[in-house]
């Protein structure tokens, strides 16, 4: 059966988001992307989506395909051609251990797998087949975009498991669209003069909403360069060309602190965070170079698309701290959110309990993992009606401002010795006498839990730290040991790597005070 083509762009509702792609690649003048310095065009990529769309339509068995991570407007392209079309996308990074990249095609199924690098065939998953992108053959007649079934993949995004093992999550074009949709009614602007920073890794998701909502304002994206140091690259493009729209995780902000004295930037109109908790003392390192800013902070589990909920940093932001943390705000439209304790719905203000959310964002399940399905997504009541909801596992409480605050992972709540203990009000406090990162964990060594406490670059001695906390917080929160780093390590997507940073528990930390 033919496909139904697209109607008249001007006919189209406002909440097919993903169909304004095609209207820039057909009429826009703009430049989509600049990649390492170099300028690409909204038709040059509209050549290369047709290309790649046009070979998707011959090849409709292929309902998943994997993608071969790199900065280049093929990859891009391809991307783009994949999301509207009925096929779906799983990003491996060839960086990775092989046998992570196994484990993830195995698990999504994949058969078949595309790169714009052909010496890529030696090093991709073995039992795949493998397609060089200039091997595409180029469109010779006109070609007009079809709308993709709503119900069909658009990513599946791997995500560490508790268990060693990724887990898959999958979303739909569905869930993309009510996301883009629902980052326009916060609103949260973005036009097609915006020129736009893409900072994530691929196979992180931050880089679905900065690749795909620019994309659909015809704006311009700028990509940073993998193979160089990531901070030093996004200070050199923020430098070098006026951006406006940027989206960082808030340890890149420290990364930057060095730099942060030479950078005036007030091109930059909005200023996104996310990914992580975020430290208001953080954040006032850099307001000062980015003064005509709207500064947004943006909360989201992989699980719901990115993001689900969004708070503006206002003039009242002092008086809603929690531990130093700034809000996350509230649920963006569409979203549906409880917050539950000890499995009752709690409605009160100030009463902390687990985030649950729910709505058009949220993805069908893990894959292939029933059993995590069955524990993490659960049915409540949502104005009468039973509604599908996700365990985030993040403790959150509503203020009296109605913004929601993230006190930490449930995970992260502890108890020692009988004594319930947050981990995030220790980092708090280390944060204030140290002025930079400090992540507090817990070890159970035979039986004995002993709280080790990590400091990033800390010029005094421990001692110091010790006697300040002794000061503020009652004996059980005392960290037993002081660990203090010159970096923390990072994973792919910018977050602390906490499975790395436990591992540090027990070397020799001799060069604590270095």
């Amino acid at each position: 059966m033919k496909p139904k083509a697209l109607p008249d762009y001007r006919m189209l509702t406002e909440d097919k988001m993903l169909n304004q792609i095609p209207r820039h690649l057909q009429g826009s003048k703009n430049t989509a992307f600049v990649i390492n310095d170099k300028a690409y065009s909204y038709a040059e990529l509209g050549v290369l989506t047709r290309q790649y769309y046009h070979y998707l339509l011959q090849h409709t068995e292929i309902k998943l395909i994997g993608i071969s991570m790199h900065n280049d407007i093929y990859t891009y392209a391809f991307m783009t051609a994949v999301v509207l079309s009925n096929c779906g996308y799983v990003i491996l990074n060839l960086n990775n251990p092989p046998e992570r990249n196994n484990v993830i095609a195995q698990e999504a199924g994949l058969k078949h797998i595309v790169s714009s690098i052909a010496d890529d065939t030696h090093t991709v998953p073995s039992f795949l087949e493998f397609t060089a992108l200039d091997t595409i053959p180029r469109v010779q007649e006109p070609l007009s975009f079809t709308e993709p079934d709503p119900q069909s993949t658009a990513y599946i995004l791997f995500t560490s498991g508790s268990t060693g093992k990724p887990k898959g999550v999958r979303i739909t074009k569905q869930n993309l669209n009510a996301m883009l949709v629902a980052i326009r009614d916060i609103p949260i602007p973005i036009s097609e003069t915006d020129k736009v920073l893409q900072m994530f890794d691929l196979t992180f998701d931050g880089s679905v909403l900065m690749l795909f909502m620019p994309l659909c304002a015809g704006a311009t994206v700028y990509t940073i360069d993998p193979a160089k140091i990531k901070y030093m690259d996004i200070a050199r493009i923020m430098v070098t060309y006026p951006l406006t729209y940027v989206f960082v995780v808030p340890s890149i902000i420290s990364l930057l602190k060095p730099l942060l004295a030479l950078l005036h930037l007030p091109s930059i109109t909005t200023f996104i965070v996310g990914a992580e908790a975020t430290a208001k003392s953080r954040l006032d390192t850099i307001m000062p170079s980015i003064p005509n800013a709207a500064i947004w902070n943006l909360y989201g589990p992989t699980e719901a698309t990115v993001c689900v909920m969004a708070y503006r940093l206002d003039a009242n932001v002092d008086n809603e701290l929690h531990n130093d943390l700034i809000p996350i705000g509230k649920p963006m439209p569409g979203v549906k959110h409880l917050i539950i304790a000890e499995g009752n719905v709690i409605t009160a203000c100030d009463v902390k309990g687990e985030l649950f959310i729910g709505g058009e964002q949220l993805t069908d399940g893990y894959v292939n993992d029933e059993e995590r399905n069955h524990n993490e997504f659960v049915y409540y009541d949502w104005n009468g009606t039973p509604e599908r909801f996700y365990a985030t596992g993040d403790i959150v409480y509503k203020n009296k401002f109605g913004n929601y605050m993230y006190c930490g992972r449930k995970d992260r709540q502890v108890k020692i010795q009988g004594n319930r203990i947050e981990l995030t009000e220790i980092e708090y406090h280390a944060r204030q006498i140290t002025g930079g990162q400090a992540i507090a964990m817990v070890q159970d060594k035979d039986g004995v839990q002993r709280l080790h406490l990590f400091v990033e670059d800390y010029a005094g001695e421990k001692d110091t730290i010790t006697q300040y906390l002794e000061s503020h917080l009652p004996a059980c929160m005392v960290p037993n040991d002081i660990i203090n780093l010159k970096q923390f390590p990072a994973t792919e997507s910018d977050k602390t790597d906490m499975r790395k940073l436990y591992n540090e528990i027990g070397k020799d930390n001799g060069r604590q005070n270095e």
